[in-house]
């Protein structure tokens, strides 16, 4: 009897061996990832810009890799020229007069919405050939 029940079902079309009432079959949506989630909020943002910060820097773009936010500012001078002594200084007065500011104001705001997630935020300043001059990394360190 079940070599019987076999080959009937083999000379069945598919359609007549597996009847599926349409109304009960649900749809099931990809829960988004967090990839998917900041890139969402990511290209929001990305609408805004370029955004001036001040006379000389320009925040022009925005991506997330790595676990990590980056924000690209793009600063209008050429390094390139300085010396060591001179770059030592620029970067040492961006770590002071734009980091630690960046960390009071946005480390209570970011931290539990990003890094506590393990998601950290990281803004670089690159000159205007492309190259980093510095930058500043809000992670569980800096926003103690």
């Amino acid at each position: 009897k079940q070599i019987e029940e076999a080959k009937s079902l083999s000379n069945s079309t598919p359609d007549s061996s597996i009847n599926i009432n349409k109304e009960e079959v649900k749809v099931v949506a990809k829960e988004p990832t967090k990839e998917d989630k900041i890139n969402k909020l990511l290209e929001d943002s990305r609408k805004n810009l370029p955004q001036k910060i001040d006379e000389i820097t320009t925040c022009t773009d925005i991506f997330y890799k790595n676990d990590m936010i980056v924000y690209n500012y793009s600063v209008n001078m050429d390094v390139s020229a300085f010396s060591k002594d001179e770059l030592a200084l620029l970067q040492s007065h961006i770590k002071t007069e734009a980091c630690l500011p960046i960390y009071k104001e946005k480390c209570p705001e970011i931290a539990p919405v990003f890094i506590n997630d393990g998601t950290n935020v990281k803004i670089q300043y690159i000159d205007k050939n492309g190259k980093e001059i510095s930058y500043c990394e809000l992670n569980k360190t800096t926003c103690q």
